[in-house]
């Protein structure tokens, strides 16, 4: 049996590939695998392509047509699985720039330019964004102290830190910690 993949926009969490599993499912496809980014499943005979887009958008997500729109959100979740998703062992030692050409096949300087024309964002940016929103997370669950939360996200010092999140946010992390407001933007949202 012939197998069908297909592209979806505004995935971040596992929560999303639940949702999208199910939604295919209940559209009587035979899915058979969902991650972050992509759907693959028996290719559908009864099921349009529109049908399907209707059902995703119903919660949130987008069909991806174009091939630069996928290397786009290709390279959001590459940086979204590498800052948020939960591992031991982030290496964040390796550059940025050799973690994206591994993972999504393409030169450095053409996923970057690409990047930058469909989101108005430099992947560096778009990277100490996200790795904002995972500071605000651990300091909001209030297990480790400033340091220990600057090495998980891969700054070498708490200072370092510090001064982007404040450039970032505006407030010091400190403030951030003692505000009742929590700040924190929807990873796909970024």
């Amino acid at each position: 049996m012939k197998k069908e993949t297909i592209y979806i926009k505004n995935m971040c969490c596992q929560r999303c590939v639940e949702a999208v599993h199910q939604e295919l499912s209940l559209l009587g496809l035979k899915v058979e695998t969902v991650k972050l980014g992509e759907a693959t499943f028996a290719e559908f005979v009864s099921v349009s392509r529109g049908t399907i887009s209707d059902s995703l958008k119903k919660r949130g997500f987008e069909l991806i047509v174009s091939e630069d729109d996928r290397i786009v959100e290709a390279v959001k979740t590459a940086i979204i699985e590498l800052i948020h998703q939960p591992k031991n062992n982030i290496d964040f030692k390796i550059h940025l720039s050799e973690y994206l050409e591994e993972k999504i096949k393409k030169s450095y300087r053409y996923i970057h330019k690409l990047f930058l024309e469909q989101s108005q964002l430099t992947i560096e940016k778009y990277a100490i964004l996200q790795r904002i929103e995972k500071v605000k997370e651990l300091i909001e669950e209030n297990r480790f102290n400033f340091s220990e939360i600057a090495h998980m996200v891969g700054y070498k010092t708490q200072q370092h830190l510090s001064a982007q999140f404040k450039k970032t946010t505006g407030m010091s992390m400190l403030k951030y910690k003692n505000s009742k407001d929590e700040n924190r933007k929807g990873l796909d949202k970024i």
